[in-house]
Formats: structure tokens, sequence, C-alpha cells
């Protein structure tokens, strides 16, 4: 009985921990954006974005969405002229 209760928890933990990760590393993220940035430099730190829209002739919408438990963490970044001028995060 005692095995299976040390087993569970060992369970329980790496759940958790695997679950903690991917929250952790979008926060890191996060933490490095800027505006100014262009769109190679935000590639190069996120890879290419979920969702694109274009709003009006210079300005588009990025969003990534990285599942985490029970949900997403969301990134939306604005650009105009290839530099990002507006971001936001989110847990949807």
């Amino acid at each position: 009985m005692r095995k299976v209760a040390i087993l569970l928890l060992l369970i329980i933990t790496i759940v958790f921990c695997s679950c903690g990760t991917l929250n952790y590393t979008t926060k890191n993220k996060i933490m490095d954006l800027k505006t100014g940035m262009t769109k190679t430099e935000i590639i190069d730190l996120f890879g290419k974005p979920n969702y694109r829209s274009m709003i009006g002739d210079n300005a588009e919408m990025w969003e990534y969405r990285e599942p985490v438990y029970k949900g997403h963490d969301v990134v939306k970044l604005q650009f105009e002229d290839d530099k990002v001028v507006y971001f936001e995060s989110y847990f949807l």
C-alpha cells in the first residue's frame, strides 16, 4: 500500500511540474519582447505564428497560442511597417 501511495505522489508531481514548464517558457519569451522588434526577431523568439491577420494596408496582427493545463497562453503582437508596436499576453 505504501509503494502505491509513493508511486501516485511521484506521478502527480511529474504531471504538475510538466504543466508549469510550458507556462514558464512562454513567460520567459514574453519578458524578451520589446516594441520595435522586427518580424524576423519575433520568428526567432517564438517561431511562426499560429494566426495572422491584416489590419489596414501596413499593419498586421500575429497570435501565438501555447497549450497549457486546461487552456492556452496567448500572445498577440501588432506590427506596423514590419515592427512591433503593441503586444499583449493572457490565459485563455
